[in-house]
């Protein structure tokens, strides 16, 4: 017996580069609610990316972030952060220039040493505006 259905959403929900999901597949995920099924995204993407999700259908839950935040409603399932000691290695090779580093957290997104190109690259997060500062 079926339980549950974890969906990506790119070319599988949702066509690619829109927003719309065909009438075919919003159908499909009424009849398969209708028999009792959890229906559930699973993105790399953050929370602030898939908004639009919870518009085109009422999902059971989001795992997001690559299972790094999980989240139904407003229950939070999980919630992973880096080890400090990792954050700082990273820091410390994008302030020798090694590399930008953004960092996503729940409420926004971090950069330390980006210069303007790298930071240009949050227009493709899709994201209503963050505030993207330095880390400390």
């Amino acid at each position: 017996m079926i339980k549950a259905i974890f969906f990506d959403i790119d070319g599988t929900l949702i066509r690619f580069g829109t927003h719309e999901m065909p009438e075919s597949t919003v159908r499909a995920l009424h009849a398969l609610r209708e028999k009792g099924i959890l229906l559930l995204i699973s993105t790399g993407r953050h929370k602030n990316q898939i908004r639009f999700m919870e518009e085109l259908f009422p999902f059971d839950a989001y795992i997001t972030l690559n299972g790094q935040y999980c989240f139904s409603g407003t229950q939070i399932i999980r919630r992973c952060v880096m080890d400090k000691g990792d954050v700082a290695v990273v820091m410390e090779q994008s302030r020798r220039q090694l590399y930008s580093s953004f960092f996503l957290e729940e409420a926004g997104v971090f950069s330390c040493a980006a210069g303007s190109e790298a930071k240009g690259k949050l227009d493709g997060f899709d994201m209503p505006p963050v505030a993207v500062r330095d880390a400390a």
